[in-house]
C-alpha cells in the first residue's frame, strides 16, 4: 500500500458548520415558537383570572365611610382646580386684549408711516 496524502478543505468544513449551526438555530426558534403557541393561551387565562381577583378584591375591600371620607376631598379638590383655572383664564383673557391693542396701534402707526411716506412722495414730484 502506498502512502496517501490528505489535504483537508477548510472552507467547505466551515461552510458546512456554518449551515449546521444556522439550521440548529432555525430549530431552536421553531421549537420556541411552538412552545409559544401551546404555552401563551394558559398563561393569558391564568392571569387574566388573577386580574378579575384583584379588581373584586379592591370593589369589595373599601369601606364605605373611606369612601364618605374620600368624597369631600375629591370635591375640595375639584373646587381649587376650577379655582384656579378660572383664574388662568382670566389672566390668559387680559393678556389677549392687551397683546389686541397693541397690534391695533402698531398697525395705526403702520398706516400713518405710509400715508406720510405717500404724501412726501407727491410732494416732491410737484416741486419737480
Amino acid at each position: 500500500m502506498k502512502h496517501q496524502q490528505v489535504v483537508p478543505d477548510y472552507a467547505a468544513m466551515l461552510q458546512t458548520s456554518g449551515t449546521c449551526l444556522c439550521l440548529v438555530f432555525c430549530g431552536w426558534i421553531l421549537f420556541k415558537l411552538v412552545h409559544a403557541v401551546f404555552w401563551l393561551p394558559g398563561y393569558l387565562e391564568k392571569n387574566q383570572g388573577r386580574l378579575y381577583q384583584k379588581l373584586e378584591q379592591q370593589h369589595d375591600a373599601p369601606s364605605d365611610a373611606a369612601e364618605d371620607d374620600l368624597l369631600p376631598q375629591s370635591k375640595a379638590d375639584v373646587d381649587g382646580l376650577q379655582d384656579a383655572n378660572a383664574e388662568r383664564n382670566a389672566e390668559n383673557a387680559d393678556a389677549t386684549i392687551e397683546e389686541e391693542q397693541e397690534d391695533d396701534e402698531l398697525e395705526e402707526n403702520s398706516d400713518r408711516e405710509e400715508t406720510d411716506s405717500v404724501g412726501s412722495e407727491s410732494d416732491s414730484k410737484k416741486h419737480k
